[in-house]
């Protein structure tokens, strides 16, 4: 019992001896140059009878120093790739630490021995420096698509740990920089679990900026803008920079006048050829412009018989400033001189309560915006009612007023009232009045035969005289 005590206090002795040689050892070997570090393992083999006393031996790993000054370090580099990023102090930024570790170790193309690289989190045990081989691109400092980005497409963008909308957007700008997303449109959605976002493209979407798309644009365009990133007060935004991007120098979308509409869902750029306001207004759902329903889109066909919507205030007046802005637009459009939508003269009528209707005609035969005084039709023998004459309190025989003004209307301004073998007449009956011409010489019938309503007519005919000789 004796001689066992005394030999393992011999081993104690030995060992603790030997126990500075290894520090000594350990400290020299844990010095490493910029490129690389070394690990050092302590192994003690198990002894036995014939080799003698247990002995320290060293097993050494070589490591990849990264980051400033060389202070992080990875087991390896390559393609494909998953270490640790070790070497981060307590209180340190994970994220911002791995990719400082992987931009000191990404070539001019921001590639890790040819492949793109990413950062990415395990809970608390730390963070990995990852890279994969075959179908995949870098779209951005520790941003990757895992496969292909051929069109249409459906990845997740991987290496973000906020601002997500953002990012994928950046990297969504950087693919199509380079070329790498095809021709399609493309957009960044947001799982509904909040464990990503997906970089996404379609085939027929049409791109608008900034990763926004809409499925087709044009006069008449209903489209969701997709691809909106921040909050749904930010939709707005995002809606009117798309609309940017599309609309022509005359600050329109296929022609047309165009606006942002929202609902809690999402945000839609619509336009249409009846808008008769600037383009590039926010509404909400259940609003919209003044517009003109179910427009004509070159807005140059007369008979307009079209009910005005979402006049705010006064109805006459709103139907008016309707009138107005949509000749205005004409004017410019088509270089035309007069007041009117198209060829046509327009005027504002309600037929019923709750109700606008913006209305055009050929012969209309008062200024345009008034009561839309007119006759169906202008010949050389007309014989036609005039309609919509407006009666006056003091006025005895208002229908023949309003067709003496038709009359001289037509004759003069227009110059579409055709006089040449004959005179114009106004008569009454028991529906209204009515303007017509016909062959009448006045030089044929004595002065007591001539209707009263005849000689007050005689004045249309010298002034059209008066303008034959100024055309």
């Amino acid at each position: 019992m004796t001689s066992f005590v005394c030999v393992v206090a011999a081993l104690m002795c030995q060992t603790a001896q030997a126990a500075p040689a290894f520090q000594d050892d350990s400290a020299a070997m844990l010095q490493h140059s910029h490129a690389s570090s070394v690990d050092v393992i302590p192994h003690t083999p198990n002894g036995d009878a014939t080799n003698g006393p247990m002995v320290a031996a060293m097993l050494t790993v070589s490591r990849t120093s990264c980051g400033p000054g060389g202070g992080l370090n990875v087991a390896s580099i390559g393609c494909p790739m998953d270490h640790k990023v070790m070497g981060l102090k307590n209180g340190a930024n994970w994220t911002e630490g791995c990719l400082q570790c992987g931009e000191s170790l990404q070539d001019d193309q921001g590639l890790i021995s040819g492949c793109p690289w990413y950062c990415e989190q395990s809970g608390g045990m730390g963070i990995w420096l990852k890279s994969v081989k075959g179908a995949s691109a870098s779209c951005g400092t520790g941003l990757a698509i895992i496969g292909a980005t051929t069109c249409p497409m459906d990845k997740q963008v991987m290496g973000m740990f906020s601002h997500w909308m953002e990012n994928c957007q950046s990297c969504g700008a950087n693919l199509e920089k380079k070329g790498l997303i095809g021709a399609c449109g493309w957009w960044c959605e947001q799982s509904l679990l909040n464990t990503g976002v997906w970089l996404k493209s379609s085939k027929g979407s049409i791109p608008c900026g900034n990763g926004l798309t809409v499925a087709s644009t044009g006069c008449g365009m209903n489209n969701q803008v997709i691809g909106i990133a921040g909050s749904s007060g930010e939709w707005m935004n995002g809606c009117q920079s798309c609309a940017k991007t599309l609309q022509d120098d005359n600050g329109q979308i296929g022609g047309c006048n165009w606006w942002c509409q929202g609902d809690p869902t999402g945000v839609w750029l619509k336009s249409s050829a009846g808008v008769c306001q600037e383009s590039g207004a926010n509404f909400d759902a259940g609003s919209g412009p003044m517009m003109v329903a179910d427009a004509d889109t070159s807005m140059k066909t007369c008979d307009l018989n079209n009910e005005v919507l979402n006049i705010v205030g006064d109805w006459p007046q709103g139907c008016n400033q309707c009138g107005n802005y949509l000749a205005k637009a004409n004017k410019k459009k088509m270089n035309a001189k007069r007041n009117k939508i198209g060829d046509c003269r327009w005027w504002c009528e309600q037929p019923a309560v709750g109700s606008m209707y913006l209305k055009s005609s050929q012969y209309v035969c008062e200024s345009s915006g008034l009561t839309g005084m007119m006759v169906k039709n202008v010949s050389v023998n007309m014989d036609e009612q005039v309609f919509n004459i407006l009666k006056g309190q003091n006025d005895k025989i208002p229908w023949f007023t309003g067709c003496y003004s038709c009359a001289k209307f037509l004759a003069i301004e227009s110059w579409q009232f055709p006089i040449h073998d004959g005179f114009a007449w106004c008569q009454k009956d028991g529906v209204g009045g009515w303007l017509g011409t016909n062959g009448i010489n006045l030089h044929a019938l004595p002065w007591s035969q001539f209707p009263k309503w005849l000689v007050t007519t005689m004045p249309i005919v010298l002034l059209q005289m008066v303008c034959s000789f100024c055309t």
